[in-house]
């Protein structure tokens, strides 16, 4: 059994249906402004930030923040070598569910 992680999302016909998140589902979800979605290419972007352990922390503060970096057109450029590439030394259970996610 693969965990996920579902997202409600809401669609023009205002039906709500839940999906896995993952990189086919971001235009959907930037369409309707569901959540803040890269605006710029993801396969540009390489690990330059190994970080111990992928908690609920790591992603409202680190990850947001090198998000925000990387969202941000003038800044890409020089910073696209500082992508997340997360370790976990207590399970598996988080590579399980981001590899579900498309790594998102």
């Amino acid at each position: 059994h693969v965990p996920t992680h579902p997202v409600t999302a809401r669609y023009a016909s205002s039906t709500a249906t839940t999906e896995t998140l993952s990189k086919s589902l971001l235009p959907i979800l930037a369409e309707n402004d569901q959540v803040t979605t890269p605006h710029y290419d993801i396969a540009q972007v390489s690990a330059g930030i190994l970080h111990l352990g992928m908690g609920n922390f790591h992603r409202s503060h680190l990850a947001a923040y090198v998000e925000d970096v990387l969202n941000t057109p003038e800044l890409f450029a020089a910073n696209q070598h500082w992508g997340i590439c997360g370790a976990g030394i207590r399970s598996d259970d988080k590579r399980t569910l981001l590899k579900s996610q498309d790594w998102l």
